[in-house]
Parts: structure tokens; C-alpha cells; sequence
């Protein structure tokens, strides 16, 4: 019964765009996910921002669908808009930014609305832009006709798991025409808004990564005693011991940053190794200091021994 509501819900959403796949552009549209700068590791919220460009004639954005998954156990989001239904938006995890293609003051062309978008059910969500009119005696602001890449919106989610690849991936058809009777897949009028005349979809740059970009690399590394010890343990800057800590008989554990600051507590048995390099890694944007927190182990004070 949920599905059934679900994919009622993304019609009544894409409602009013108006879809007849009836003829297809030979200009197309190339969509990626990009991790924002705002992605903040230490507060748990993972930020992509979703691009669009065309390198083969295409310039105008008409009415435009965008819809993706991505893995819930990684990252999460929960929000309503649609202009349409005021009353019914929420947002109770994530937040979400317009960038272009949305009303804006400045614009004297056709202008858009405001993004509606639907992230209600976990792992998948679906965004909508719809322009004002058509292009027949004015332009819209956005000509991506250069070949560059323009952001359409920022998404931050929770980060459930750093660790786990998020799997962004857009729906719809690649490098091809949209289907014919799936309109609530990926796909863009072009310019003239009118819903015969559909551009192509081009290359979806899905965003699939072990590990967050931003999150692989913690500028400090707090080692404690619900750190669950890894044979590897690398930061960009400081990597410090707290509490027990202990390397155990069989472990084979390596500190690799900056500068390694063991307390009191930190302890390697007998049978175990440890080793510290010098070795730190790179760290794409700022972070504050990161913590591994996990089940319980043991420690005493060596900086390095092996």
C-alpha cells in the first residue's frame, strides 16, 4: 500500500509539467553529483551538489525532473516542498538549497519557481523545476550552452555511516531519449517548454565512493577506549590516545599523521605491534576534530614500538 501511495504522491508532484515523449532533441543534458564543501564530518552532514551541462547545442532549461536513490543506511533526508502545497512541506532531516533555475530577483528573462522537490521516502528523491512560460519572446537567465557545469541545488543529509558508499544515482535513461510512460524518471524540456520537445539525457555521474571525499581524511584522530582498534589509523594533522587503549596479543596496528600524542593508558601487550609513521594524509577541506566511536578496548604509553 505504501509503494502505491509513493508513486501517486510523484505524479501529483510532476503534475501540470505536462509529459509527451513524443520527439527528442539531438542536444542532451549531463547531469553529476559533486561533494559540496559543506559537508561537515564532525556534525554528521554529508552535502552533494547536483550539476547539469550540455556540450552538444543544448542551452535552455524548460520544465525539468531529476530523480535519484541513494543508500539510506549512509545517508539520510526528509523533506517535502512543492509550491503547489504549501501546507504540506516539512523537512525534518537534511536541508535543501536552490541555486539556479529558480526564481530569482535579478532575472528580467522568464523566470522559474522556487524548487519543489520530495525526499519523503528514504533512498529516494525527486526534484522538479518548472519554468514560467516559454521562450518564444523572452530567454531565461541560464544559458549552458558553454559547455560548463551549473549547479542546479545543494542537498545535505544526515551521515548515518562515513564509511559507507552513499550511492547516488540518478533514475532514467542514460545517454538516450526519456522513456515514453515514465515520467517520473530524469528528463528536461528544453527551451521552448514545450512538453513534445524533450532534450536527451546524457552521462549520469552517479556519486558512488567508499567513503565520503571529505570524510576519509580527519584533520585530528581521537583514539579512546571505544575505539575499535584497525590495523590503520590516519589523519592529516594529530593523531591523540585517551583512556585505555591497548594493542593486544595479534593486533597489528599503525598511527599514520602528522604527530602521534599518547597519554597515559595507551599500552602495547606482549604479542602485539604498533607502529607510528609519519605519514599523514590529505585533508580536502576543513574539519574539526574527528572520533572513532565503537565497542569497547584497552591501552598504556608508547609512541611507537613494534
Amino acid at each position: 500500500m505504501r509503494i502505491m501511495r509513493k508513486y501517486l504522491c510523484l505524479f501529483i508532484l510532476m503534475g501540470g509539467l505536462g509529459f509527451s515523449f513524443l520527439q527528442s532533441n539531438a542536444q542532451s543534458i549531463d547531469m553529476q553529483f559533486v561533494e559540496s564543501p559543506n559537508t561537515d564530518c564532525a556534525n554528521n552532514t554529508a552535502c552533494f551538489l547536483i550539476q547539469i551541462r550540455s556540450t552538444d547545442g543544448g542551452d535552455y532549461i524548460g520544465n525539468a525532473s531529476i530523480r535519484f536513490t541513494y543508500n539510506s543506511s549512509a545517508i539520510l533526508f526528509d523533506g517535502f516542498y512543492s509550491g503547489g502545497s504549501p501546507d504540506l512541506a516539512y523537512l525534518n532531516t537534511g536541508a535543501y538549497t536552490d541555486i539556479n533555475f529558480t526564481n530569482d530577483a535579478a532575472c528580467t528573462g522568464v523566470n522559474y519557481l522556487e524548487h519543489s522537490y520530495d525526499g519523503r521516502f528514504a533512498g529516494d528523491f525527486l526534484l522538479t523545476l518548472v519554468l514560467l512560460g516559454n521562450t518564444n519572446f523572452l530567454t531565461p537567465c541560464i544559458n549552458i550552452s558553454d559547455g560548463a557545469w551549473y549547479d542546479v541545488s545543494e542537498i545535505c543529509f544526515d551521515l548515518l555511516d562515513p564509511n559507507a558508499d552513499p550511492m547516488l544515482e540518478f533514475i532514467g535513461v542514460e545517454n538516450g531519449a526519456p522513456s515514453d510512460g515514465s515520467p517520473n524518471q530524469t528528463n528536461f524540456n528544453d527551451g521552448t517548454n514545450d512538453v513534445s520537445n524533450k532534450y536527451s539525457n546524457g552521462s549520469f555521474g552517479h556519486f558512488t565512493s567508499p567513503v565520503l571525499l571529505s570524510c576519509a581524511c580527519p584533520v585530528n584522530l581521537l583514539i579512546d577506549e571505544m575505539t575499535v582498534l584497525q590495523a590503520s589509523h590516519q589523519a592529516a594533522n594529530l593523531i591523540e590516545t585517551n583512556g585505555s587503549v591497548i594493542v593486544g596479543m595479534g593486533d597489528n596496528v599503525e598511527f599514520r599523521s602528522n604527530e602521534l600524542d599518547v597519554h597515559p593508558g595507551f599500552e602495547v601487550d606482549l604479542g602485539g605491534e604498533f607502529a607510528f609513521y609519519n605519514d599523514p594524509c590529505s585533508v580536502p577541506i576543513s574539519l574539526s576534530q574527528s572520533r572513532l566511536n565503537t565497542n569497547n578496548q584497552n591501552s598504556n604509553d608508547e609512541d611507537k614500538a613494534k
